[in-house]
């Protein structure tokens, strides 16, 4: 086995994530004890800054080498990537995946989530963060010429978040920096029981929004089946797997029929990011959040069932620097300020979201109204772009609406 080779780089990153757990072990240690203050000077307790924005600058940094090696080495990296929407900006991409129970179609499958926080970085003190999410039920082109390269196309429209199971990071940038002209500089992924993990083990409960009544139905987490449940308006207190059937089910209202964009799944989910960023800086954020979140982190990964596409070691390394900042910052009694969302944006049809995409069967394009006359969609939920060629160039041809849409909505702020 090669020294460097995938199956090292994991044990090195375990074993360095473990080291970082122990020493925070006993920095919380020497905190409780009353001995923290003998490791920081005062100028330093001074100037402390958050544990946030000391990750946050070595991110920026090391983001900035990414996309200066990915210009270089790929010649059609800077089409892709729009460089006035990037400008200080950093994004990463969350990819979510998990068992999904959409009666009467699908008793189980495996259905992938996309959302990319894109982080505002002009002023450290007002970084704010933008959440993209994409429909899953999206045609993603760039998957089909992939299989098409290997010889496993089977001439079906394949949906967006196949990109990371077929082809894994690398197709899933190329993916989304093409659908939405943001630079793909970090990527995570994970399954759903990560997110009830943190809510259980880091900040449970967690008190989430609901817009309104609904009744959620059943829903599976690793292959068990768990029944249905009501969830009224108003805020409610939700463990980890209230959480995960809060965002994934398809709900149910009285009445019956369209249950409403502000129940939408990703409306949903992104009202559980905003409660899980307020919940995190309501805890103390010193080393016993850092401890907490990255011991899940560590059992997930181990687990297998969270994986970047970035190596932690080489981060923390790579920053050496900003090591003491970090110490200084979870030692200090500094206040944990996340970024905080300040928008966000759902491509979807229109009547169910932000638009940019349009289910095919409403689309005008001669090239989707040939495809669904030959047969081409047996399962017609699927949207594509408007007025999309899927057989050009994508940038220009396929993703226009939605490049500008996403553009037009971060480009807006203030």
């Amino acid at each position: 086995m090669s020294e460097t080779g995938p199956s090292v780089r994991r044990i090195r990153r375990l074993a360095l994530l473990g080291g970082i757990v122990a020493g925070l072990s006993l920095l919380l240690a020497l905190k409780g004890a009353g001995d923290a203050n003998r490791l920081v000077g005062a100028s330093d307790r001074e100037e402390a800054r958050t544990v946030s924005d000391v990750v946050l600058q070595a991110l920026v940094q090391d983001a900035q080498v990414r996309r200066d090696q990915r210009s270089d080495s790929d010649p059609s990296y800077t089409k892709r990537v729009d460089a006035e929407l990037n400008e200080e900006r950093i994004n990463v991409l969350f990819y979510g995946y998990g068992e999904s129970h959409e009666p009467p179609l699908n008793e189980r499958v495996i259905i992938g989530s996309v959302t990319i926080a894109s982080i505002d970085t002009r002023d450290t003190r007002l970084n704010d963060v933008a959440l993209v999410s994409l429909t899953h039920d999206i045609r993603a082109p760039e998957i089909e010429r992939y299989l098409r390269k290997k010889g496993d196309y089977d001439g079906y429209p394949v949906k967006i978040d196949k990109a990371y199971p077929v082809g894994g990071f690398a197709l899933m940038r190329e993916t989304l920096e093409d659908a939405t002209g943001l630079a793909i500089d970090f990527q995570v992924a994970f399954a759903d029981t990560i997110i009830a993990r943190l809510v259980d083990e880091v900040i449970a409960p967690i008190e989430v929004e609901v817009p309104a009544d609904f009744e959620a139905n059943p829903f599976y987490i690793d292959g068990m089946k768990f029944p249905a449940r009501r969830f009224s308006r108003g805020t409610q207190s939700m463990d980890g797997v209230t959480v995960i059937q809060y965002i994934k089910t398809v709900p149910s209202v009285e009445g019956g029929g369209y249950y409403g964009r502000e129940l939408e799944h990703n409306a949903r989910k992104h009202l559980v990011f905003r409660a899980l960023g307020s919940a995190l800086e309501d805890r103390d954020g010193g080393p016993g959040l850092i401890l907490a979140i990255l011991r899940v982190l560590i059992e997930g990964e181990r687990d297998g069932l969270l994986s970047f596409d970035f190596e932690a070691e080489e981060l923390l390394i790579g920053h050496i620097g900003l090591v003491p900042g970090m110490a200084q910052a979870a030692l200090g009694n500094q206040r944990t300020t996340l970024p905080q969302i300040s928008h966000a944006i759902y491509i979807v049809d229109s009547a169910h979201g932000d638009g940019g995409v349009q289910w095919v069967t409403a689309s005008e394009s001669p090239m989707i109204k040939s495809e669904l006359a030959l047969g081409r969609y047996p399962d017609q939920a699927v949207e594509v772009p408007l007025n999309p060629n899927p057989y050009g160039d994508l940038v220009t041809e396929y993703w226009g609406s939605v490049r500008s849409l996403v553009k037009k909505s971060l480009l807006a702020r203030p």
